[in-house]
């Protein structure tokens, strides 16, 4: 039987600026990779627990475990300056401004097994709420494109999704349960994604 491992990550406590969707994001897709039909055993890390350190830690080990499929869901602030693109964590400031997406690529491309498949799914920047007042203005709230800089020349195998376009910005859908991203994404893995014949309305699993 395939062994299937996520690594799944929401953060709203961040201090001064929080988000407030980005916790209930991680549980529900947490509990949607777990259904039987998907079969991911799943690592939770939520706001207060999503340090520099310990969100390091715990990807350093996930992608040293032997699996067939990874998957790594963020949902937060992202944060990019001429340091490169990183995840905001909650511990973040002007000098360490959370986990690289550099470091991820190179533990995507040189530590997780050749022939696993990685899927990595990013719902960041959220532009709807203010920025962590512990980053400096020098920065920007990461795009797409921001993100490809860092992802640049991924193995075969390795598939990234983030939540926008190069020109726009990730938000919290005001009307809507999770984030905008997040709440097409799981739409899609209950049901409404279209299968190979374009006909919507069946589960389809990750395979």
């Amino acid at each position: 039987m395939p062994k299937r491992f996520a690594l799944v990550v929401g953060v709203d406590a961040y201090p001064g600026n929080p988000l407030t969707k980005c916790v209930k994001d991680a549980r529900d897709v947490s509990a949607t990779l777990q259904l039987q039909e998907y079969g991911f055993q799943v690592t939770e890390l939520l706001d207060e627990e999503v340090t520099r350190r310990r969100f390091a830690e715990y990807v350093n080990i996930f992608f040293r475990e032997e699996a067939d499929f990874y998957v790594l869901y963020f949902s937060g602030h992202g944060w990019s300056t001429d340091m490169g693109v990183h995840l905001v964590t909650v511990d973040a400031d002007e000098i360490d401004q959370g986990t690289s997406l550099d470091s991820i690529r190179n533990l995507i491309t040189n530590v997780a097994p050749q022939g696993a498949s990685v899927l990595l799914m990013l719902d960041c920047c959220h532009s709807g709420a203010a920025l962590p007042s512990s980053l400096p203005d020098s920065g920007i709230r990461v795009r797409s494109d921001d993100v490809l800089k860092s992802m640049v020349y991924l193995p075969e195998g390795r598939v990234l999704i983030a939540a926008c376009r190069g020109d726009e910005v990730a938000f919290e859908g005001p009307d809507l349960e999770h984030s905008v991203f997040t709440e097409f994404l799981l739409s899609g893995l209950l049901g409404e994604a279209a299968d190979i014949n374009g006909e919507s309305g069946v589960f389809t699993s990750l395979r």
